[in-house]
This record gives structure tokens, C-alpha cells and sequence, in this order.
């Protein structure tokens, strides 16, 4: 059971190329609206000094300030130059990620490990989708370059498993909690000032605090589409729901907080992980029907 859940022949579609694709086009849209204050913020001038930044450090690994101090020592260039370069460099990488399939390993290992060096190494001014674009990279780093690929179906299901878990958990920690119960945590959420929103709706909270048990509403429906996904993703009569029900809710956070980054690339790995791999073929069943039998000959079965 296990080695056909793992090994069996890939479905077609080219995932793996759209997962390289939204992977370099997300990460050069965050970029390039950083590139303004990337100075103020990652510069040895910045807001936080490179000197108060590099002992705060909070994980193993290069950071980006020493980095740039060394190569400032060797070359003597003004940090200015060195700065621009590598939101410059940044993109370039992102781009080649996007189209050099030929490439796409070794540009995958050079991004991540900038990345990493920038936004997860010191996370000081980092949120979960800097961890998720490290998470990305990672997967087109050890991504086969074919579907066709005996290496591409235990690939995919990694991913797959691994975004169950990244859903479980979320919801389970907001179910250990009683703000997302009772609807405060998606009330604050929706005033709080980050991003602006494409649809702003901080004039209109006082109205709608007059209803609470709409935001308790809200609240149980994301801890359970997040409970849920990890098992009704696997079915064939809620895999519609959940699927599609997780793209909402990421457009909902697009649009309503304005995180456009994070929710464009967990839609890009909800469609890279599910939407070209329907549970409909999941199982093994040999039942003589000419929808069995489409799925014996090309390894796929239609959602019915």
C-alpha cells in the first residue's frame, strides 16, 4: 500500500515547472517592493545597526551582516553598491528559478541560501512567508526535472504531506487558544494596519463588532477547514471542498489584510500539490468500468 501511495507512475501536468514558476515570480514580486527600504532595513546604517543586529542572531547559519561586512573588507565597495547588488542578484535568481529549468538546482541552492542568509538566518523583520519561501526553495532544490521521473512521485507526495502538516498544526494551535474560538483573533486581525488590503474594511469594524458571533462563526470555520484539510484533501467528496475552500481562504487574506506574498505562494503549493493530483486515483480499485480501466492504462482516474 505504502509502496503504491509512493511510487505509483506520476499524473501528467507540469507541477513541478508551475511550482518553480509562482516559486521565483512570488519571491521577485516581494523583493522588488522591498528593494525601496531594503537600505533602511538590511544596510549597516539601517534602523538596527549591524553591530546590535549580529548578536541577536537566532539561527545556525551565515547572516546577511557578515556577509556584507566581508565582502566589504575585501573589496572596499560603499555598502550602498553592496546592497543594491544583492536585491539585484536576488532577482536574477528568481527569475533564472522561473525559466532555467536546465539550471534549476543550482539556482535553487544559491536563492536559498541568500534567502536564508536575509530572512530566516536573523528573522528581524520576517514573518511566516519568508519561512514558507525557504520551504519552497527547498522543494524546487530536490525537484526532479520531469513529471516522468521515478524520483517525481515520492517527491510529490512529500509535499503534499508535508502541506497537511503545515495546515494541522496551524489550526490546532488555533484551537488550543480561545481568541480564534470566540472570534477576537480575526476581528483584530482584519484592524490591524500591515499591508493595505484591497478591500479595507477597518471604517466598517465598529459596525460589524455589533455582531460577534459573525467572527466566532469565521473563526470555527478556518480551525476546521485547517483541521480538516489534513484528511478531507484525501477524499474524493471533500477534496473540492478543502482544496478550493484553503485557495479562498489565502485569497480572502490577500484581499481583506493585504499579506498578498504569503497567500499567493500557499496558493501556489495548494495547486502544485492537489490540483494536477486528485484523490481520485488514489486507490487501486479494479472494477471492469471504462473509468478503471482509463485509470490502469494512464494512471489517472476523473473525479467523479
Amino acid at each position: 500500500m505504502l509502496t503504491h501511495f509512493f511510487f505509483k507512475k506520476p499524473v501528467g501536468g507540469n507541477y513541478l515547472q508551475l511550482l518553480r514558476i509562482g516559486t521565483g515570480s512570488v519571491l521577485l514580486f516581494a523583493v522588488l517592493e522591498l528593494w525601496p527600504d531594503f537600505d533602511a532595513l538590511y544596510g549597516p546604517d539601517g534602523v538596527l545597526p549591524h553591530s546590535l543586529v549580529m548578536e541577536i542572531q537566532s539561527a545556525v547559519g551565515l547572516s546577511y551582516p557578515t556577509i556584507l561586512q566581508e565582502i566589504h573588507s575585501v573589496t572596499a565597495w560603499p555598502y550602498a553598491v553592496l546592497t543594491h547588488g544583492t536585491v539585484t542578484l536576488y532577482a536574477i535568481l528568481c527569475i533564472l528559478l522561473a525559466f532555467a529549468r536546465r539550471l534549476h538546482r543550482i539556482v535553487a541552492a544559491a536563492l536559498l541560501l541568500l534567502h536564508s542568509s536575509l530572512f530566516t538566518v536573523q528573522p528581524l523583520y520576517s514573518y511566516g512567508f519568508d519561512f514558507l519561501g525557504s520551504v519552497a526553495l527547498f522543494y524546487c532544490l530536490l525537484a526532479p526535472r520531469r513529471p516522468s521521473s521515478s524520483w517525481a512521485r515520492p517527491w510529490l507526495r512529500v509535499l503534499q504531506l508535508h502541506l497537511c502538516l503545515i495546515y494541522f498544526f496551524s489550526g490546532a494551535g488555533k484551537a488550543l487558544g480561545h481568541t480564534w474560538r470566540n472570534g477576537a483573533a480575526l476581528y483584530k486581525a482584519l484592524g490591524v494596519p500591515a499591508m493595505p488590503p484591497l478591500l479595507p474594511l477597518d471604517t466598517a469594524l465598529p459596525t460589524l463588532g455589533e455582531y460577534p458571533f459573525a467572527f466566532a462563526i469565521g473563526g470555527w470555520a478556518v480551525i476546521i477547514l485547517e483541521l480538516g484539510y489534513a484528511a478531507g484533501i484525501w477524499w474524493r467528496r471533500t477534496y473540492s471542498l478543502f482544496l478550493y475552500g484553503a485557495i479562498s481562504l489565502h485569497a480572502a487574506i490577500a484581499l481583506l489584510l493585504g499579506l498578498y506574498h504569503f497567500s499567493l505562494l500557499m496558493i501556489v503549493f495548494n495547486y502544485c500539490a492537489f490540483c494536477m493530483d486528485p484523490p481520485a486515483q488514489y486507490g487501486n480499485r479494479q472494477d471492469g468500468t471504462p473509468e478503471a480501466a482509463k485509470s490502469t492504462s494512464t494512471g489517472y482516474r476523473p473525479v467523479m
